[in-house]
């Protein structure tokens, strides 16, 4: 599951192959290259000249860019591409105006093309800016964005123009296609295809307000081509159609592109007072989007992406906040997602079921102005195909009855996209819960985040659907408790976590620490982090904390990260003092190979965070005005050395020349802090390189690299230990080998003792042999003689 989900990450957007130009596209150019581009009466000869052959560069050189055939050409290609249409720019502005700085405000009050060269000049932007909507185009959007800001105040007016333009026809002609009754038997993301180049135009960088004119022109159409889009590729699913991941990017920019238009562009979809909008149908065309959004969280959007899922959660969750209150987001994010809450009451556990609308009626608080909106809208203008048509799915009153279609993984990501689109006043804001009269009434205060989402997390954490689904919910419990902070600062430490609630969350992550999942770890080990930052002022909680990490075993891999997480909170000194052989701990468990990276990073933190508290301890206790800082040599250095790799002097001593970017200066010595920090790592250190195990191996790669980048002239140090320690171990040896000698040599004199003693007694010495070669020989000689 995991290798799978990161090559969906890692897979390109487009293929090497480059842009697929279509017969439609090629035969523009020699229809608009035959257009001449004559001149008014009043231009001179030369200027006439330079246009056309500033016009006829340009058609060569998109004729030429059609023939390249690979992303790699056409990446470098599209410079030469936007230079022509820089210098046709140049040529097409006769009054020199490409020396006034382009105004990037609200405001385009520059005058719409006039004259033969200004249309030729749009007509070819537009083919340029056509080559955003074809097939394998993304690698190149940007370039062709970005590229207005190169022609002059005049010539980026005029590209603007030809922007709207091309984009307002390829939506019109999708949405003509998806209004048919056949659409050539191609799936519907394809025809869809204009959402990529309105993504692209939403997220470029920086984004200015070109860009948003250009969004909000087409703000209605984009709507109406989403909705339609997305209705159609959960109608081709629900026929049994796979969605190839390149058709899936297609839906996934669908909807970053609706989110875009909720939240900036809302405004101009239902506003006729909006300059430059186009508000007709913009009523039934954001009901569209919200019903399509909804279908993309229920049961029929279980053919497309989570991916798709978790970005329509955060679009529709935004929905419900246009033109609202804190107040009355809260409330509606409430009636959508928990219209079942408990009493409140401590002595009951009865469960409320409110009315549509229940949490705004207990609050006094009035409809939403988007539910408003879609009470309005009677019907939705169009259908995603003529083929299908189901008007029980259309039907709806307010956006509480299209939550209560969502599934459970629908419900996941529309709360984890509340806890995103929501501001942290509308998440903190205590409510009336529906079962009370007023606000003092018996129910107590119920608030969004931490009454209805992080119970409603941890619930989905303890019992998942799937793998899968527990890293969503663990990414929306990071959410939540990021979130939480952000509270915080906001309700001036008011706002706080039951204790229940908090023990409920530790639980969840303890059970997670370890998970077959990597990114299920990873988003625990964040939210652990944001649980860290809530409480960074409780000791009494992170102590509490540490302990229950540290009695868990030191071959866990998952207690590492949570440790380094908790030391620069903590401290070290503390830490320690719950287990003062932490570093011998981390450094014996690293003979397993899956807990070396994790407890590499414990002694990172904890070596880092207990040096600057030694030294920190150091300058506090130095006479006033000594004017003593931490790492003062303890004797005067003699010199300094250089160690690296780097163009600098290696090996000699440093004059204050420039080092090599590897290269480090250390220097002899040290303070009595950077001594004292020695002492604690180097012998468990050493002890573990010079163990036989594996240990040996993970020290040297994930411990000492940290340590030596702290303080690199500890090295001088480790390695003078570990040469006493040799020299300890040879007088050992030698003095084992001399008392085997002594050994010896005394057994053969006591021995010698006696033989002499017993030759002194009067008794012969008699050698034993035992029976061998050689002894029929010896009787034969006997014999003889």
């Amino acid at each position: 599951m995991a290798s799978r989900i990161g090559k969906q990450r890692k897979q390109k957007k487009y293929s090497e192959g480059g842009v697929v130009f279509t017969p439609a596209f090629i035969a523009r150019i020699p229809s608009a290259a035959a257009a001449k581009g004559t001149d008014d009466a009043s231009d001179d000869d030369a200027s006439s000249d330079e246009f056309r052959a500033a016009l006829a560069t340009f058609w060569a050189r998109l004729r030429g860019f059609t023939a390249l055939g690979s992303a790699e050409a056409e990446l470098d290609g599209v410079r030469d591409l936007v230079g022509a249409l820089a210098a046709l720019a140049r040529a097409c502005d006769r009054d020199g105006a490409d020396d006034v700085p382009i105004a990037d405000d609200d405001v385009n009050d520059d005058a719409p093309p006039t004259g033969e060269r200004e249309l030729a000049f749009v007509a070819a932007a537009r083919a340029f800016f056509g080559v955003m909507f074809l097939p394998n185009s993304r690698q190149l959007h940007r370039a062709l964005i970005t590229s207005r800001k190169k022609l002059g105040a005049r010539g980026a007016s005029l590209a603007e123009s030809a922007l709207l333009a091309e984009t307002s026809a390829a939506i019109d002609d999708a949405l003509a296609e998806l209004k048919g009754d056949a659409i050539d038997g191609r799936p519907t993301a394809t025809v869809m295809r204009p959402a990529t180049a309105l993504a692209s135009v939403n997220m470029v960088q920086p984004q200015g307000w070109a860009e948003r004119r250009v969004l909000r022109g087409v703000a209605v159409r984009a709507a109406s081509l989403v909705a339609a889009g997305i209705d159609g590729m959960i109608d081709e699913t629900l026929r049994g159609r796979r969605v190839p991941p390149t058709e899936m990017e297609i839906a996934h920019d669908a909807v970053a592109v609706a989110y875009s238009l909720v939240q900036r562009h809302l405004p101009s979809i239902v506003n006729v007072n909006v300059p430059g909008s186009s508000p007709a149908g913009g009523v039934n065309a954001i009901a569209a989007l919200a019903r399509a959004l909804a279908r993309i969280l229920g049961e029929d959007g279980a053919g497309l992406s989570r991916e798709a899922a978790v970005s329509a959660g955060v679009a529709f969750s935004a929905l419900l906040g246009v033109g609202v209150t804190h107040e009355e987001h809260a409330c509606a994010l409430a009636d959508a997602f928990f219209p079942s809450v408990p009493s409140g009451n401590e002595t009951s556990t009865s469960t409320s079921t409110s009315t549509s609308g229940g949490w705004r009626v207990a609050n006094g608080v009035g409809a939403t102005p988007i539910d408003s909106l879609l009470v309005l809208a009677k019907g939705f203008g169009f259908e995603s195909t003529k083929t299908i048509k189901d008007e029980s799915t259309g039907a709806f009153k307010d956006f509480p009855s299209l939550a209560s279609s969502f599934s459970a993984f629908g419900t996941l990501s529309a709360v984890r996209g509340a806890l995103t689109a929501a501001s942290p006043e509308a998440l903190s804001i205590e409510l009336a819960r529906p079962g009370g009269t007023n606000r003092d009434c018996q129910a107590g205060d119920w608030r969004f985040l931490v009454d209805g989402a992080l119970p409603e997390i941890c619930a989905w954490m303890e019992h998942p659907v799937d793998q899968h689904f527990k890293f969503h919910a663990s990414a929306a419990l990071k959410s939540a408790l990021t979130r939480a902070k952000a509270c915080v600062a906001v309700s001036d430490e008011s706002f706080a976590m039951p204790p229940p609630l908090v023990d409920r969350v530790l639980t969840a992550l303890w059970a997670n620490w370890e998970d077959p999942l990597s990114q299920t770890v990873k988003e625990v080990q964040g939210a652990f982090e944001a649980l860290a930052d809530l409480f960074s002022t409780s000791e009494t909680f992170l102590e509490r904390v540490a302990s229950r990490l540290l009695e868990r075993g030191a071959s866990s891999k998952g207690r590492y990260v949570p440790l380094a997480a908790l030391v620069p909170k903590l401290g070290a000194r503390k830490l320690l003092g719950i287990r003062p052989n932490l570093l011998e701990e981390s450094l014996d468990a690293m003979r397993d190979d899956s807990v070396c990276c994790a407890a590499g990073t414990l002694i990172k933190e904890l070596s880092a965070k207990l040096l600057d508290e030694m030294e920190e301890e150091e300058r506090a206790a130095a006479p006033v005005g000594s004017g003593i800082e931490p790492g003062t040599p303890e004797r005067p250095s003699s010199e300094r050395w250089v160690i690296g790799n780097g163009s600098g002097k290696r090996g000699g001593v440093d004059k204050g020349k420039g080092r090599g970017r590897d290269e480090v200066c250390i220097r002899e010595g040290g303070g009595a802090a950077v001594a004292a920090w020695r002492r604690w790592w180097i012998p468990p250190t050493l002890a573990a390189l010079l163990k036989p195990g594996r240990e040996r191996a993970g020290c040297a790669q994930y411990a000492l690299p940290h340590l030596m980048r702290q303080d690199a002239a500890s090295i001088v140090f480790l390695l003078e230990r570990l040469k006493r320690m040799g020299r300890k171990r040879k007088v050992v040896a030698s003095e084992k080998d001399a008392n085997e000698g002594d050994e010896a040599a005394s057994s053969s004199e006591e021995e010698a003792r006696r033989e002499e003693a017993l030759r002194a007694a009067g008794v012969g010495v008699t050698t034993l042999k035992l029976p061998g070669e050689g002894d029929d020989d010896d009787d034969d000689d006997e014999d003889a003689g």
